[in-house]
């Protein structure tokens, strides 16, 4: 599938333009989240509003350095050719823990931002009281979850895939989550090639914003197997 073919994790991708390709993860106290690192340069991993303290993760998987003054890391795998993935375990001085599948690949040096899912926490109106990023945060999650929302309909839709026989590759819609404001959609996306893919994030974000109504793009894994399938999740906007 051509406007589908390459890398999303268990959260919401932001990108802007910089040194480092940028990536904004909102962590989930129950769930591992992954993401692409390059496998041949520094990648810069931060917390937002915090620092980090402590990394764990298996000795001589990669090199680590980190920034004394603003509590920053930067990591680069060992091997430069090796794509096993790394997985590591963050603490910071505010007593926050992520857990991060590292998928070392053929990429530019990326930045990691890393955001506490406690820190976009809000208890009343949250559709209409909540920041913008707190309110896509909110909506991906509880479709990544299949959760009822206060204030949306949810239909389960089922529909037949929009089958790409070309290329193994079949994308159907699932779920709408639909309130005054905003529209969330899941996404199927199974592979039935013999070959594991992964889904690009800005070849995604481009496919999926080119109706000009896109507000976020996530997905659950990066690398989509052979004979597997993975969820793609999207907001739009209908006011």
């Amino acid at each position: 599938m051509s406007k589908l073919s390459s890398a999303l994790g268990a959260f919401l991708w932001l990108i802007t333009s910089s040194s480092w390709a940028v990536q904004d993860i909102t962590a989930l106290n129950d769930e591992t989240v992954s993401s692409q690192i390059a496998s041949d340069a520094l990648n810069r991993i931060t917390a937002v509003g915090d620092r980090i303290l402590h990394v764990k993760a298996l000795d001589g998987q990669f090199q680590l350095d980190k920034n004394e003054n603003t509590g920053d890391i930067f990591i680069k795998p060992t091997q430069a050719t090796s794509t096993a993935p790394i997985h590591v375990f963050i603490t910071t001085e505010k007593q926050q823990t992520f857990s991060l599948l590292l998928l070392p690949t053929s990429i530019n040096a990326q930045t990691i931002r890393l955001i506490s899912e406690q820190s976009q926490v809000k208890t009343a109106s949250w559709d209409t009281q909540a920041s913008y990023q707190q309110t896509l945060i909110r909506l991906i999650k509880a479709m990544r979850r299949g959760e009822k929302l206060d204030g949306y309909q949810i239909d389960e839709l089922a529909e037949l895939p929009l089958d790409e026989k070309k290329t193994g590759v079949q994308l159907r819609l699932l779920t709408r989550y639909t309130s005054n404001t905003l529209q969330g959609e899941v996404y199927e996306l199974a592979n039935y090639t013999h070959e594991s893919f992964t889904i690009d994030e800005s070849t995604l974000f481009n496919d999926f914003y080119q109706d000009g109504h896109s507000l976020a793009v996530a997905t659950n894994s990066h690398i989509v197997p052979p004979a597997t399938f993975t969820q793609i999740y999207r907001v739009i906007s209908h006011e």
